[in-house]
């Protein structure tokens, strides 16, 4: 199952049980995506959204230098 990912972008830190309110987060940073056309979008394609950025993320933390 997937789990409520902590999204960074810049400053700003979102962490929390509300695992679509990250993934609009995001998206919205991410893909100038309005909250609004991510809940448009059928199941099917919230869903594979929700599992690529669970992905990206997890891929961008690995990434990171170490502090």
């Amino acid at each position: 199952a997937l789990q409520p990912p902590a999204v960074e972008y810049g400053e700003v830190y979102i962490e929390g049980d509300d695992f679509w309110a990250n993934i609009a987060y995001y998206c919205l940073f991410r893909f100038k995506w309005a909250p609004s056309y991510l809940l448009s979008l059928s199941a099917e394609d919230r869903a594979f959204v929700a599992a690529a950025v669970s992905i990206a993320i997890r891929e961008e933390r690995r990434n990171q230098p170490k502090s």
